[in-house]
């Protein structure tokens, strides 16, 4: 069986609006509800503001399976669409793979 980690980018909010140490509620909300769903595995939690849309896009498109990050990469082709660079990075990465 393999181990899964879930992932979630939430925001945006003004960099000025976030209290000192705005991040600790958000992370004790989510490991106490996780503890509660999976009360009998350890587990790791990290969290932080300070990412920017870009960053948060090139996060969320990394935790998609190869599957679904191939199909986004021939959607950019068959539409003309240039590759955004986080995404030819994976292009690159898959064509890399193929090779004997």
């Amino acid at each position: 069986m393999s181990k899964e980690y879930w992932h979630c980018v939430i925001g945006s909010v003004n960099s000025d609006e976030i209290p000192m140490d705005g991040d600790f509620p958000l992370r004790q909300a989510v490991q106490g509800v996780f503890a509660g769903m999976f009360p009998d595995n350890k587990y790791t939690c990290s969290s932080g503001w300070g990412i920017d849309k870009n960053k948060a896009d090139q996060i969320s498109f990394a935790t998609h399976s190869d599957v679904v990050k191939k199909g986004i990469i021939k959607s950019y082709h068959d539409e003309g669409k240039k590759l955004p660079r986080h995404i030819r990075a994976w292009e690159l990465l898959f064509e890399d793979e193929e090779k004997p």
